[in-house]
């Protein structure tokens, strides 16, 4: 299903010459390795509005939290609501200033668990648009121990 939802969306970056194509193309490629790392636990696909409103969550993500998926589901209807509070501000802005200069972003950030232990987590992705320009973050999500 998340497949099917990044094949209609492209990286928003303007594609002035053979350059910026082949380099479009090296971070697509880039994520695709990302995503299928042994490292990554989780996928994810939010708005690019100011809760990042959650339009995916991978399965692999939702147990690596230690939630059922109807259950995460049900809890969890923005990314805002999975970091660690104090951390929201980090996060918009890390993201607002790589995005002003690139379509792709490299955050880390805590989130809680089901158990309400906070996990850290490096978020790498890209910003992508469907075919009615509605911008969209694509995160993997990869644990980091500390």
């Amino acid at each position: 299903m998340a497949d099917d939802r990044l094949q209609g969306m492209t990286a928003p970056v303007p594609v002035s010459g053979i350059r910026d194509q082949e380099l479009i193309g090296e971070g697509q490629r880039y994520f695709e390795e990302l995503r299928e790392s042994e490292h990554a636990v989780g996928l994810l696909i939010v708005k690019n509005d100011e809760d990042f409103t959650i339009i995916h969550a991978g399965r692999n993500l939702i147990h690596f939290l230690g939630y059922r998926t109807g259950e995460f589901n049900g809890r969890f209807l923005k990314m805002t609501d999975l970091v660690y509070p104090p951390e929201l501000g980090f996060l918009h802005d890390s993201l607002a200033s790589q995005l002003n200069t690139s379509s792709f972003f490299e955050v880390r950030i805590r989130i809680l668990n089901k158990e309400g232990k906070l996990v850290w987590v490096l978020s790498k992705g890209y910003r992508a648009a469907d075919g009615q320009g509605q911008e969209y973050l694509i995160h993997v999500l990869i644990e980091e121990p500390r």
